[in-house]
């Protein structure tokens, strides 16, 4: 009886997915603007603070460990690199936050790049219009709606959110480098700049619909006809 009891309670786990975990990636040594100093940027949260969006959390940063800003990796006019590392674990999906100053409606100014353990590398395309806009909601291009999620904050000014599912076989092997791209940008296509990352880990393989709870089930029945079994 106790070994088959057993064997039933690993049966139901094995039903039961494990959760993505979620991990920042730290781009505190690639910063070199702070938005405090954009138009109206006083009103964005420090860097140190969480901004969560649509349940995801996001860690801003400082530049140069002042703790009166909130760091950003911007990009300059014309074409530019900076390769951030990050060497996480099966990582599935990945979650940025970006936005630009100026930019016009369909300008491709930006990319990022996935690397991994394995050799593989997806590029990931920022068009202004599309899955980027200005950060502040004014002049330029306020529009975006391909994004996952925004923080509205006080004076117009916001940070959107990205979702950027990898794809298959980064999910088991090792997201070794995210490089952020600044292409032909500059005040007439847009200026991308980067301010948090947030990486998930794909979840285990979990059970069709309904498996789990009937494997659940199966195990209160089986623990139910024990205890029959004991007062009989």
């Amino acid at each position: 009886m106790q070994t088959t009891k057993l064997s039933l309670v690993a049966a139901v786990a094995a039903f039961i997915a494990s959760p993505a975990a979620a991990a920042s990636v730290d781009i505190s040594g690639l910063t070199n603007a702070d938005i405090q100093g954009y138009t109206n940027g006083s009103n964005y949260p420090l860097g140190g603070s969480t901004v969560t969006i649509s349940g995801i959390g996001f860690q801003l940063t400082t530049l140069n460990g002042n703790p009166n800003s909130t760091g950003v990796i911007q990009t300059p006019s014309g074409d530019s690199s900076f390769t951030i590392n990050v060497n996480q674990a099966n990582v599935g999906t990945v979650y940025t936050l970006i936005n630009s100053g100026f930019g016009v409606l369909a300008g491709q100014n930006g990319a990022l790049v996935f690397a991994d353990s394995a050799g593989d590398s997806y590029t990931y395309n920022l068009t202004e219009g599309d899955n980027v806009r200005d950060h502040y909601n004014g002049l330029y291009i306020n529009t975006a709606p391909n994004i996952f999620g925004t923080a509205q904050f006080n004076g117009d000014v916001r940070l959107d959110a990205q979702k950027i599912v990898l794809p298959v076989g980064f999910d088991s092997s090792t997201l070794t480098t995210i490089t952020f791209e600044g292409l032909n940008a500059g005040i007439a296509g847009g200026e991308p700049f980067l301010a948090a990352i947030t990486t998930q880990t794909a979840a285990a393989p979990g059970p069709t619909p309904g498996a789990g709870f009937a494997g659940i089930a199966a195990l209160l029945a089986w623990v139910a006809f024990g205890k029959r079994q004991q007062r009989a």
